[in-house]
């Protein structure tokens, strides 16, 4: 938490006076042994496709994160 006011408190005391920061990404599907896990695994692919998100990578799917109960069911799908 504060990681941006951090950088910005840091840009400033170098004399930096303006800063954007691109906090998108990384975006996380995390998938539990309850769920349809062949509308995950269809979910999963979906969520990195760019065309579901208007072309702007920050915003799709990068990581999937599998319980280990079902990891290797949703890997063979």
């Amino acid at each position: 938490p504060g990681t941006g006011r951090h950088i910005q408190r840091l840009a400033a005391e170098h004399g930096v006076k303006y800063v954007t920061l691109e906090l998108g990404g990384k975006n996380p599907m995390i998938v539990m042994p309850d769920a349809d896990l062949e509308a995950a695994a269809k979910s999963a692919v979906a969520g990195m496709n760019f065309t579901t998100t208007a072309g702007q990578s920050c915003g799709s799917t990068s990581r999937l994160l599998l319980h280990e109960a079902i990891a290797d069911e949703v890997i063979d799908l």
